[in-house]
Order: C-alpha cells, then structure tokens, then sequence
C-alpha cells in the first residue's frame, strides 16, 4: 500500500522533500516507488525531492511495487506560493544639520529614513554628547557649546542599516545688549578764558563694552573723549550734558552744571580801547563815535585801520557785532590771549597805531623787525605812547559791550586828565603828535 505523506507546503523555486516511507508490503516484499508530482515531473524513492516553478495546489500520486504488482496510487497535495524575496536593509536619515543655543532642545527628525521592502524601522540615535535616543522625533538638550556629530541606525526587523550622521552646532546665548549710563561728574566752576578739563570717566557699562563720548558744553560747542577740556568766553551758568554710547544703543543724557565767572584783572590787563569807529571805515571820513562826549567816546586819538575781511564804512564783525558800538570794559589775561590769538591770524593794513590789549604787544618797527611794545595801562600817557608809535600792530580786537564790564567812567577820567595836560601845554592841532612832543614823553625810543 502506497503512502506518499503529506499534505505538503512551499514556495516557488524553493526545494520540498517528499516522504513515501510509510508506504508498506504485506507480504514484507521490498518496495519501489513512482511519484507524480502533478506539475509533470516525477520522482522515484522513498525520499525524493522536487521544486516548483510556478506557485499553486498540486496533486502529488505516489504508486508502489512489490517486485510484482502495483499498489493503487495514492495522493496527497502540495500547496506553493510565490517566493519570499530576499531582504534588503533599510537606509537611515538623521536629518539636519542642526544648530540651537545652550540649554534649549532640539527636536532631531529620521523621517527621511527608508526600506526598500516596506518594512517597518526602528530608530536609534547617537547625540554626540554621551546621550542616545530612540523614535523618528527624538529630542536632546545640549549643556555646552560646541558641533556634535548625530548618528543615526535603522533597523527593519531583520538588519541594520549603515550608520547616518549629521552635526548639531550649539552656541551661547549672547546676553541682552544694556545700556550705558553716563557720568559727567562735576559741577564745574572756572572763570572766563580758563581752560576748563572735564571728566567723564565715571560713566560705565553693565556689560563692560568699550564707550564713546558725546559732550555738549551748554554754549553751542562739542566735544568728545573721556577728558575733553574747554573754554568759555562769557561768564554764567552753563548746563553741561555727557551721552555716552557702548557700540549699540546711547545711554541717556546725563548733565552737570559749569559756572562761569569773570575773571579778576591784575596789573597791566586793563583794557583801554576807543570806539569800533576808530577802528573800522574809511581813513579820510572816519564814522563818528556813538557818544563822542560821553564814557564811550573816542579815546586818544585813534586813528583807522581795516582788518581782512571787514567791511569799509560803518562796518560789522563776522559775528555781527556794529562796528560803531563804543568799546568799555575789563578784561582778564585769558580773553586777552584769546583775542590776540583770533587777531593774529588775520593781516591788518594800514596805519595801525592802537594799543593792544596785553601786557607785551607784538609789531613789526619801521625796518620790519618785529618788537614787543609793553602797555600797562598804567596811565593815559603810556597809552598815549602806545598810539603814536609808527609800528604795525598786529592785536586789535572790538568786542560787544555785553561781553566785558562797564569802565566807561573811568576811561572818561582818563580824557580828563589828558585834557588837563593838554590845557597845561597848549592847544593842539590835528591827529598827529603835538609839537615837541615825542612817541614817548620820556626821551627813550621803546
């Protein structure tokens, strides 16, 4: 009797053993055996093995012989299916690169991940940092700056695929820009013409950046530095404002006070001057003082001179100042020095016989050597002296009444006693000298 086992299972193109051994004889003859395998081939043995091309059911026969006789076929099935296909790994995508600042998560992204099959992934991370995680979203929060390497490895439930990486670059959080505050530091006192030094280092910033400074005097001018210096030429109260700047923002106007006073004249700085309409207009019709019998009046004979760039005739100042405003007033050794400074860089033409404002004045003689005339001021003849001297000097300065202090008084004491002198020698006619008088009264040629 014929027994070919079964039923049998496979896949196309895959090796089945089939099984004919329970198969028997009862006369104990030995067997031979004739299999079918129902997609045309045939086999023989107990034991053969046959592989299908095509997937499906097929019937399997199997008939026996004892050396005379078969047996009746048997059958049994063989049920085959499509061949599994061989599996390939998948392929990781970690994403990125990625970049955040310290202390704040990154969300990291494997969904560009893939497997050829279809098979689904399993995801495991490498941050770089000692940490690891799993999932297509994982995420890691870094303690430091610095680029890390990400590593990722899919898995398809059969094989790894190649290690991915990508970097994650973690920087430090730059702080908030603050403010600088400004420090003027102050108040500050001197007097008219004095070189006056301020002080801004008391200003800081909370985040040690390097500052600029922006200074404003209260008078109309500027400045810059951490130590500007600067002088005034009026006296009064003046708000001084520092605004210091850290490369970003300004800090807020922080202001002091300067107080500014006249300064006391010594010995030898006192100003004696005519009218401005004996300094500026034409030589042979010069303009007539404003007061010619009052404090301000001509004083001493002036005669005229034109300064570059002022205007012949009733002229004005640059500075708008009337060239027929009388001249009265102190003035201390700085705003002499300031105006001689001013003054002598401008050419003068003409017959310049004034006394200057300082102690030691500058001309050039008749042979066009230069030479200092001393004007103390001391009395009307030395002024006197000063006037008459054939030299060129280069210091002539009017200025605003407003800006000096009234002296008119004593300027009109000054005529007086020159008038008393000159009623004591006799009259005198024109501009010049008088007669027998010389340029010094004292016989001397200084």
């Amino acid at each position: 009797m014929a027994n070919p086992g079964g039923p049998y299972t496979g896949q196309v193109g895959v090796t089945i053993a089939f099984n004919g051994s329970l198969s028997s004889d009862p006369d104990g003859e030995p067997l031979t055996y004739a299999w079918n395998f129902g997609d045309g081939s045939t086999g023989t043995g107990v034991n053969p093995t046959h592989s299908y091309a095509a997937s499906g059911t097929f019937t399997v026969s199997l008939i026996v012989n004892d050396g005379q006789v078969n047996s009746a076929p048997v059958m049994t099935t063989a049920t085959i299916t499509g061949a599994t296909p061989q599996n390939q790994a998948p392929t990781a995508n970690p994403g990125g690169p990625y970049s955040e600042q310290v202390g704040q998560a990154i969300t990291f992204n494997g969904s560009g991940s893939s497997d050829p099959d279809g098979d689904p992934l399993t995801y495991s991370w490498s941050f770089g940092d000692g940490s690891t995680g799993t999932g297509v979203n994982p995420v890691n929060t870094y303690a430091a700056a610095d680029t890390y390497t990400v590593t990722l490895t899919v898995n398809d439930g059969q094989v790894n695929s190649a290690p991915a990486t990508t970097t994650a670059t973690i920087t430090v959080t730059p702080p908030l820009n603050r403010a600088p505050t400004a420090n003027p530091n102050g108040p500050y006192s001197g007097q008219v013409g004095e070189t006056i030094p301020f002080d801004g280092s008391g200003s800081s910033d909370p985040d040690g950046d390097p500052l600029t400074y922006s200074w404003s005097f209260g008078d109309g001018s500027t400045g810059t530095g951490v130590s500007p210096t600067h002088s005034y030429v009026a006296a009064g109260p003046y708000t001084v404002s520092l605004i210091v700047n850290d490369g970003q923002v300004n800090s807020a106007p922080a202001t002091t006070t300067a107080t500014i006073t006249e300064a006391p004249v010594s010995d030898g700085q006192t100003l004696y001057n005519t009218s401005c309409a004996g300094c500026h207009g034409d030589f042979d019709n010069p303009p007539l003082p404003l007061d010619s019998g009052g404090p301000g009046r001509k004083a001493l004979g002036a005669r005229v001179c034109s300064i570059e760039g002022a205007i012949e005739g009733t002229a004005v100042f640059p500075n708008g100042v009337p060239a027929m405003q009388s001249l009265k007033g102190l003035l201390s050794h700085e705003q002499i020095q300031a105006m001689s400074d001013f003054l002598n860089s401008r050419p003068v033409t003409g017959q310049q016989r004034y006394e200057t404002t300082c102690a030691g004045c500058h001309g050039l003689d008749a042979q066009g050597g230069r030479v200092d005339e001393e004007v103390l001021g001391e009395d009307a003849k030395d002024i006197r002296k000063a006037i008459r001297k054939e030299r060129e000097m280069r210091f002539l300065r009017c200025l605003p009444g407003s800006d000096i202090r009234d002296i008119g008084s004593f300027l009109k004491n000054l005529e007086d006693d020159e008038d008393d002198d000159d009623d004591a020698r006799g009259p005198r006619h024109g501009r010049g000298p008088r007669d027998g008088d010389d340029d010094d009264d004292d016989g001397d040629d200084d």
